[in-house]
């Protein structure tokens, strides 16, 4: 699932789980009829997920609250404890019109067997244009793009321009 022809290994998709570790705790703290959109994140990169599906932890930690918003950061680390991934996460606070629901089910969720590209339905519209159409697993709990997806859509964006071919890693993505 994390193997792409681009990207080699789409480090980028692990910031679709850290992006929830880190705002969830920001929502679990929020006032009602509030939820927080990413203002920015940036995540490092220091080593490869592994592929043959050992367990990976994550975790989150608020680092401040302030008016209508906050900062978290978040780690991933591999079975053994090695840092892989670091994140820091500014939210802001947005009106929610509702309770946010569940987009993507199970099902969709259920041992992936093609290419986070594909799940995303990424697809190169021109030579320099990479093309993601809105899927289930795109969204947040409030049916708006994932920050996660934001920052592994925009790495595999990148690869592709530069025809990486899985010989480079990426080492850092900023979005904001």
């Amino acid at each position: 699932w994390l193997a792409d022809p681009d990207a080699g290994i789409a480090r980028g998709a692990l910031g679709v789980a850290l992006d929830d570790v880190t705002g969830y705790l920001v929502d679990s703290g929020s006032p009602d009829g509030q939820w927080p959109v990413s203002l920015g994140i940036r995540m490092d990169f220091i080593a490869d997920p592994p592929l043959d599906g050992s367990p990976l932890d994550l975790s989150g930690e608020l680092v401040a609250r302030y008016d209508g918003g906050a900062m978290s950061r978040g780690v991933a680390t591999d079975a053994s404890g090695a840092t892989i991934a670091t994140m820091i996460q500014r939210s802001h606070l947005v009106s929610a019109p509702g309770t946010p629901g569940d987009h993507a089910t199970p099902e969709l969720l259920s041992a992936p067997e093609s290419p986070v590209r594909e799940q995303l339905g990424l697809r190169t519209s021109t030579p320099d244009r990479l093309t993601m159409d809105p899927t289930p697993l795109s969204a947040n709990g409030m049916g708006s793009v994932h920050g996660g997806i934001l920052v592994c859509s925009s790495e595999l964006a990148a690869m592709t321009a530069i025809e990486a071919g899985g010989r480079f890693r990426t080492a850092s993505v900023d979005i904001v």
